[in-house]
Protein backbone atom coordinates (compact mmCIF):
# COMPACT_ATOMS: atom_id res chain seq x y z
CA UNK A 1 0.00 0.00 0.00
CA UNK A 2 1.12 3.80 -0.83
CA UNK A 3 1.07 5.68 2.58
CA UNK A 4 1.16 9.25 2.07
CA UNK A 5 4.46 11.17 3.15
CA UNK A 6 3.04 13.77 5.36
CA UNK A 7 6.81 15.69 5.80
CA UNK A 8 6.64 16.83 2.82
CA UNK A 9 3.56 18.15 3.08
CA UNK A 10 3.61 21.92 2.64
CA UNK A 11 1.04 24.38 4.51
CA UNK A 12 -1.00 25.99 2.29
CA UNK A 13 -3.19 28.73 3.21
CA UNK A 14 -6.20 30.27 1.45
CA UNK A 15 -6.20 33.51 -0.69
CA UNK A 16 -7.36 36.89 0.10
CA UNK A 17 -10.86 37.60 -0.78
CA UNK A 18 -12.85 40.90 -1.47
CA UNK A 19 -15.03 40.92 1.30
CA UNK A 20 -17.27 43.26 -0.63
CA UNK A 21 -19.99 40.60 0.79
CA UNK A 22 -19.68 41.16 4.23
CA UNK A 23 -20.50 45.09 4.15
CA UNK A 24 -23.60 46.52 5.92
CA UNK A 25 -26.39 46.89 4.21
CA UNK A 26 -26.90 49.81 2.84
CA UNK A 27 -30.44 51.62 4.11
CA UNK A 28 -32.23 51.41 0.70
CA UNK A 29 -31.39 47.64 0.65
CA UNK A 30 -32.54 47.14 4.14
CA UNK A 31 -35.82 49.09 3.44
CA UNK A 32 -36.38 46.84 0.30
CA UNK A 33 -35.84 43.45 2.35
CA UNK A 34 -38.62 45.04 5.31
CA UNK A 35 -40.73 45.55 2.52
CA UNK A 36 -40.20 42.06 0.79
CA UNK A 37 -41.39 40.96 4.11
CA UNK A 38 -44.29 42.93 4.93
CA UNK A 39 -45.56 41.47 1.49
CA UNK A 40 -44.80 38.09 1.68
CA UNK A 41 -46.99 38.73 5.43
CA UNK A 42 -49.90 39.90 3.44
CA UNK A 43 -49.63 36.73 0.96
CA UNK A 44 -49.76 35.01 3.58
CA UNK A 45 -52.65 36.27 5.14
CA UNK A 46 -54.66 36.45 2.22
CA UNK A 47 -54.20 32.90 1.69
CA UNK A 48 -55.01 32.02 5.13
CA UNK A 49 -57.55 33.81 4.87
CA UNK A 50 -59.27 32.21 1.75
CA UNK A 51 -58.28 29.35 3.33
CA UNK A 52 -60.29 29.59 6.57
CA UNK A 53 -63.27 31.54 4.51
CA UNK A 54 -63.62 28.89 1.77
CA UNK A 55 -64.03 26.02 5.01
CA UNK A 56 -66.42 28.66 6.84
CA UNK A 57 -68.48 28.67 4.14
CA UNK A 58 -68.36 24.89 3.18
CA UNK A 59 -69.57 24.20 6.91
CA UNK A 60 -72.36 26.82 6.12
CA UNK A 61 -73.68 25.37 3.04
CA UNK A 62 -73.50 21.75 4.79
CA UNK A 63 -75.78 23.05 6.99
CA UNK A 64 -78.20 24.50 4.35
CA UNK A 65 -78.52 21.07 2.66
CA UNK A 66 -79.36 19.34 6.33
CA UNK A 67 -82.27 21.46 6.70
CA UNK A 68 -83.17 20.69 2.94
CA UNK A 69 -82.89 17.04 4.43
CA UNK A 70 -85.14 17.72 7.06
CA UNK A 71 -88.28 18.15 4.99
CA UNK A 72 -90.59 15.56 4.21
CA UNK A 73 -90.94 13.72 0.95
CA UNK A 74 -94.35 12.69 1.46
CA UNK A 75 -95.14 12.87 -2.79
CA UNK A 76 -93.68 13.07 -6.16
CA UNK A 77 -94.16 16.88 -6.06
CA UNK A 78 -92.67 17.79 -2.53
CA UNK A 79 -89.85 15.30 -3.46
CA UNK A 80 -88.93 16.77 -7.21
CA UNK A 81 -89.03 20.39 -5.54
CA UNK A 82 -86.45 19.49 -2.82
CA UNK A 83 -84.09 18.06 -5.44
CA UNK A 84 -84.42 21.19 -7.40
CA UNK A 85 -83.46 22.87 -3.91
CA UNK A 86 -80.22 20.79 -3.25
CA UNK A 87 -78.95 21.31 -7.16
CA UNK A 88 -80.01 25.44 -6.46
CA UNK A 89 -77.73 25.22 -3.32
CA UNK A 90 -75.31 22.85 -4.60
CA UNK A 91 -74.87 25.56 -7.42
CA UNK A 92 -74.87 28.36 -5.41
CA UNK A 93 -72.17 27.37 -3.33
CA UNK A 94 -70.06 26.05 -6.22
CA UNK A 95 -70.48 29.96 -7.90
CA UNK A 96 -69.61 31.34 -4.98
CA UNK A 97 -66.81 29.06 -3.97
CA UNK A 98 -65.33 29.94 -8.16
CA UNK A 99 -65.99 33.50 -7.46
CA UNK A 100 -64.12 33.67 -3.81
CA UNK A 101 -61.40 32.09 -6.02
CA UNK A 102 -61.19 33.89 -9.24
CA UNK A 103 -61.65 36.84 -6.80
CA UNK A 104 -58.35 35.93 -4.32
CA UNK A 105 -56.37 34.81 -7.67
CA UNK A 106 -56.81 38.31 -8.81
CA UNK A 107 -55.62 39.98 -6.02
CA UNK A 108 -52.36 37.63 -5.69
CA UNK A 109 -51.17 37.24 -9.08
CA UNK A 110 -52.39 40.66 -10.43
CA UNK A 111 -51.21 42.47 -7.54
CA UNK A 112 -49.16 41.42 -4.77
CA UNK A 113 -46.87 38.87 -6.26
CA UNK A 114 -46.07 41.79 -9.17
CA UNK A 115 -45.31 44.37 -5.95
CA UNK A 116 -43.24 41.09 -4.59
CA UNK A 117 -41.03 40.41 -8.03
CA UNK A 118 -40.28 44.40 -7.99
CA UNK A 119 -39.30 44.67 -4.31
CA UNK A 120 -37.17 41.58 -4.87
CA UNK A 121 -35.80 42.47 -8.40
CA UNK A 122 -34.71 45.90 -6.78
CA UNK A 123 -33.13 44.41 -3.65
CA UNK A 124 -30.94 42.21 -5.94
CA UNK A 125 -30.70 44.80 -8.51
CA UNK A 126 -29.16 46.93 -6.29
CA UNK A 127 -26.94 44.43 -4.08
CA UNK A 128 -24.60 44.02 -6.38
CA UNK A 129 -24.03 47.25 -7.59
CA UNK A 130 -22.62 48.87 -4.57
CA UNK A 131 -20.22 51.62 -5.09
CA UNK A 132 -17.46 51.70 -2.63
Amino acid sequence: MNAIDLTKAKEAKPEEYDNSFSKAPTFLSQAGFKLAKITLLIISGVILFAMVFIVVKQFSADSAFGELSRLPATDDATLERKLQLYKLAQEEAKNYRDFIVQFLQMILLNLLLPILTAILGYIFGTSGNTKE
